[in-house]
């Protein structure tokens, strides 16, 4: 079923991995000479403070919820 707390927590997870992707090119580029590394330090900033929210945001979801028993 979509729209679960499962579903959710693995469209995150690739989520990550593609941060994780576009991180590689950034670094690439920088190696090819295609981009500087002045080029490429706001952007890289900005995916490792996406990513940080990302990892928070898996584990919430990766985490057990408690059962409602009423």
């Amino acid at each position: 079923m979509r729209g679960t707390r499962k579903d959710y927590a693995r469209f995150v997870s690739i989520a990550r991995g593609s941060l994780a992707e576009t991180e590689t090119f950034l670094l690439l580029s920088v190696r090819a000479g295609l981009l500087t590394e002045q080029h490429t330090a706001s952007a890289l900033e900005l995916a490792d403070t996406l990513g940080r929210q990302l990892n928070v945001l898996w584990n919430e979801l990766a985490r057990e919820q408690p059962v409602d028993k009423r």
